[in-house]
């Protein structure tokens, strides 16, 4: 990040001093602009004959926006936290950035290829948030946003966001890239972040997914999947404690209303009872 570099101070105390201001100014101007700009775009779409591109009938509530933003400041100040070592290992000579000539055609093969690492990071990154082991801690709080806004980029856990800015010093550590580049990657980064998560198909219909098919021959079309993300599965509000029954003695329990909820509107929830293993109750 090209701000981060306005002094030469090699010290722990002047890397802290261009972190907290330079480096934390821009991630949240980076973070706000971008998602502002998309954001704004929507809303103007969502008045043409684009809005029949709308992802999903549900709107974000104002719920989910305040907690999007609260996550997304968070990660700006992981970030400013961990830009600190990462900052003085570059002005200590552990970290390098291009500084010479860069012709246009460098340019873009310099772009291309952050561009692509940074792909196979996320890749391979996510995959691995996604296994049973990290889930829960890293990525299960991105996934709480059922339907997403531009203002849900930045909306990681700690865990998270932090695996996303280490790329950053790691693959400088592998390619000394330009400034200029750098500050590319970052614009670019954020755009396509945005875009991702903002609820319109804003990429060309070309590009659009129109179903997903199965090596055994099942095919899930794009109105299968809108049904899908719509019909929600009911949650557990309110756990329910243990209870002990009393052989050969009637045992009775009332489900306490609110215990289970259903996220889609106007949905009535039934309720049955079975065995552990699924099977049903005997005759008693």
């Amino acid at each position: 990040r090209r701000v981060l570099f306005r002094s030469h101070d090699p010290t722990w105390a002047g890397a802290l001093h261009d972190a907290a201001v330079y480096g934390f100014r821009f991630d949240l101007a980076r973070y706000l602009i971008g998602a502002g700009l998309i954001a704004a775009l929507v809303a103007l779409l969502r008045r043409t004959a684009w809005a029949s591109r709308k992802i999903q009938k549900r709107n974000a509530s104002r719920a989910d926006l305040q907690r999007e933003l609260i996550a997304s400041l968070r990660t700006v100040v992981v970030y400013t936290v961990l830009s600190v070592p990462m900052v003085w290992a570059f002005r200590n000579g552990w970290l390098h950035m291009y500084q010479g000539p860069v012709s246009p055609l460098g340019f873009v093969l310099y772009l291309g290829a952050i561009l692509v690492a940074h792909d196979a990071w996320f890749y391979w990154t996510h995959r691995a948030m996604h296994t049973p082991l990290l889930y829960r801690s890293f990525h299960r709080f991105h996934h709480l946003t059922i339907t997403p806004s531009p203002w849900t980029a930045y909306s990681f856990a700690i865990p998270e966001a932090a695996v996303m800015f280490l790329f950053m010093p790691v693959y400088a550590s592998i390619v000394a890239t330009p400034g200029p580049v750098l500050f590319t990657f970052l614009a670019v980064m954020i755009l396509r972040n945005t875009m991702g998560h903002a609820g319109l198909e804003l990429h060309p219909r070309g590009w659009a997914i129109d179903a997903i098919r199965f090596e055994d021959g099942t095919s899930w079309s794009n109105a299968t999947l809108k049904l899908m993300v719509d019909n929600r599965a009911p949650v557990l509000s309110l756990p329910l404690a243990d209870q002990t029954a009393v052989e050969d003695s009637a045992f009775a329990f009332t489900v306490p209303v609110g215990t289970f909820s259903d996220p889609n509107p106007g949905t009535a929830l039934t309720y049955s009872a079975a065995l552990v293993s699924g099977a049903a109750l005997p005759a008693w």
